[in-house]
């Protein structure tokens, strides 16, 4: 959770070098403050379903995803849920597993 070191940024600035190579990209935002999804353009009060969704609600990753103003670049985008989700996931039996299953089942 530390901040101003670039983590986002980096992964941004990533994630869309590779989608402009022609590279099918999917960024997944895991921060609260949703920053890589403010820089991707994707409007924040129009995001019906995010990360904390597929995480906390057992909404499937499909539903999630935005398209980018970047060719080959898509995202799924956080909310502020995630600053709880390790307190709301605490009891869930496989939490730390919940995300690799879901990606498994999106890659076709």
């Amino acid at each position: 959770m530390k901040g101003g070191t670039a983590k986002t940024t980096t992964a941004v600035n990533l994630a869309a070098y590779l989608a402009l190579t022609g590279l099918r990209v999917l960024l997944i935002d895991l921060d609260p403050q949703n920053f890589a999804t403010v820089c991707l353009g994707v409007e924040t009060e129009k995001v019906k379903v995010s990360i904390s969704d597929v995480l906390l609600d057992q909404h499937n990753l499909s539903d999630t995803i935005y398209r980018t103003n970047v060719p080959h670049l898509d995202l799924i985008p956080a909310d502020r849920r995630l600053a709880s989700s390790d307190v709301l996931l605490a009891d869930a039996p496989g939490r730390e597993k919940i995300l690799k299953e879901k990606l498994e089942r999106l890659r076709g």
